[in-house]
């Protein structure tokens, strides 16, 4: 049953980010917890952030798809 495991784990993965939070008391859920990485460990989340966006776009070579991609880490006062 590897999809059933995989899945398991995936499962654990993300419960686990959501009780840790930004905070390690689950302040803002996986949200939080994104927000700690990106903070604290930038090389983590950008491996993150490569998975997530599409390698490759398809489209139409005579109207191409246009990205705009921004990303902004704030630190709270």
């Amino acid at each position: 049953m590897p999809n059933k495991t995989t899945s398991l784990l995936k499962d654990a993965i993300v419960m686990a980010a959501v009780a840790v939070g930004k905070d390690g008391d689950g302040a803002g859920g996986l949200q939080g917890y994104l927000e700690h990485l990106a903070m604290d460990e930038p090389k983590a989340f950008a491996s993150l952030i490569g998975r997530v966006i599409p390698v490759q776009v398809g489209g139409d070579p005579d109207s191409p798809l246009q990205h705009e991609i921004t990303i902004r880490v704030v630190r709270p006062e």
